[in-house]
């Protein structure tokens, strides 16, 4: 009011009262937009909002999320309405540390988090309302006080089945990696998909929601011949063997049931860098640094040297065996369930329904206090190759390399990753470079509790999955002239 009483002031100084009330008109409309602008940009909690019940609505795409956390038992849910493979960012807008913030669904179920706050990103699985809760207790002690969030959403905007699509013959054609999103009307509904790439690329499809509620997904080749396929809800990835047209299959036959509805997912395709001398001072000449391993395809493990089935056995232990010193858990502890895992590449806390395996440690979206062992053949297809796991917690791998049906825990066949300790996602050492051939692997891991992520690797670019995150520095060495 102060700023248009002097505003009010100045505009008096015209001697025409039209040119009075013109002039003011325009300052009052400029400073009602003003004060409109200033409201879409703040969304502030609205108490009480502790319960999914009780959650903030957010009405627009793009805004600052504020709230106090006033004790240590304060959390406070915002409520998102969201279509299927929409996507939103949330960042800390202060320069302090914030309160731990989880995406969840409307049945409470825990879809991301980062109990660090620095920033989440999140892609809607399917239509309808989600729920950023925001808690005081973060890894970086408990923050109470008032916080801002920056809050913003992208509409899908990427490929939608185009139906009827449930043969090869009429497939969605979709760009190399692509976001893509469909809906399974039935049990007996299928969605074909398809697309192009080149020999020796990586594909992976995956799908955004967690493993228990995804669909099932089948790849296939120009001749419909089976490659791959999933039906754990964790999606698949695979080294392509020539260049073409390739398919996959979407359907609702999740192994914990039929999981019908919409859905959204990506399809991942990524070329395996090539190391070059120093070549020039310019972007377009910039020397390719070498990030780290890949993970190693399911197509190059088995359970067993025939390798008619694909993946590693597991075999789950419902504790944390940090403690425990055995070369094989199979013959010294009670084994509370197995199965074959397609490949050791779990990036996520959660592994799927722990009640499948008599697993009962944390939740099904973070499971905690369990042990690992996988027991299977690794082929090695590139001449000096090297495997290496990494991990959160400890890990421990043992390579037959001589062949002699013996893992030797004194020679160079044992690779022992902090084993007994506490860590966060570490690469491991890596073996010694090994041979083209079948190798007798053996891993052992266990998890306390907080984050754990599991990935079994080698150097062969070629024939790898893609590169991974974790904790390791690469030193780049060059000379300034």
């Amino acid at each position: 009011m102060k700023r248009l009483k002097y505003i009010n002031r100045w505009v008096m100084c015209f001697t025409r009262a039209s040119e009075f009330r013109t002039h003011r008109k325009i300052i009052r409309r400029q400073l009602a937009f003003e004060t409109l602008a200033v409201r879409r940009l703040l969304t502030a909690e609205v108490e009480p909002n502790n319960s999914i019940a009780t959650a903030t609505a957010l009405t627009t795409a793009d805004t600052q999320i504020s709230g106090v956390m006033n004790s240590v038992v304060d959390v406070d849910y915002f409520r998102i309405a969201l279509n299927s493979g929409d996507r939103f960012e949330i960042s800390l807008a202060t320069a302090n540390f914030g309160p731990s913030v989880e995406v969840r669904n409307v049945s409470g179920d825990i879809l991301a988090r980062s109990p660090d706050f620095d920033l989440l990103r999140f892609t809607a699985p399917r239509s309808g309302d989600y729920y950023i809760h925001l808690a005081p207790q973060s890894v970086f002690a408990e923050q109470l006080g008032g916080y801002t969030f920056q809050f913003n959403v992208t509409l899908f905007s990427s490929v939608t089945e185009q139906e009827p699509n449930d043969s090869i013959n009429n497939a969605t054609s979709i760009p190399q990696s692509s976001s893509f999103r469909g809906d399974l009307a039935s049990t007996q509904d299928v969605d074909q998909y398809f697309f192009i790439a080149n020999e020796g690329q990586s594909v992976t499809i995956r799908f955004d929601d967690i493993p228990q509620q995804n669909p099932a997904v089948r790849l296939v080749d120009s001749n419909n011949s089976l490659l791959q396929s999933s039906i754990s809800g964790l999606g698949i990835t695979y080294v392509l063997p020539v260049s073409g047209g390739y398919y996959f299959a979407v359907d609702a036959n999740n192994s914990l049931g039929a999981k019908i509805g919409d859905y959204a997912g990506e399809l991942l395709i990524s070329n395996q860098g090539v190391s070059v001398p120093e070549s020039g001072d310019d972007f377009d000449h910039a020397t390719f640094v070498d990030m780290g391993p890949g993970v190693i395809s399911s197509q190059y493990l088995s359970p067993d040297p025939s390798f008619t089935t694909q993946g590693l056995l597991g075999s789950y232990i419902n504790r944390d065996m940090r403690d425990i010193d055995a070369p094989d858990w199979t013959k010294s502890q009670r084994i509370d369930g197995t199965r074959i895992d397609p490949t050791i590449h779990f990036p996520q806390n959660g592994w799927g329904v722990r009640s499948t395996l008599n697993l009962t440690g944390g939740t099904e979206d973070d499971w905690d206090n369990f042990s690992t062992q996988w027991d299977g053949y690794v082929r090695v297809v590139k001449d000096g190759s090297r495997i290496a796991m990494a991990s959160d917690d400890g890990n421990r791998m043992w390579i037959d390399i001589n062949h002699n049906g013996v893992f030797d825990s004194l020679s160079n066949e044992l690779l022992n990753d902090h084993w007994g300790l506490a860590q966060g996602n570490t690469l491991g050492p890596y073996s010694i470079p090994l041979p083209v051939g079948d190798y007798q692997i053996r891993i052992q891991y266990e998890e306390g509790i907080f984050e754990n992520q599991a990935y079994l690797m080698w150097d062969d670019h070629d024939h790898s999955s893609g590169s991974l995150s974790h904790h390791q520095t690469t030193h780049v060495v060059g000379t300034i002239d």
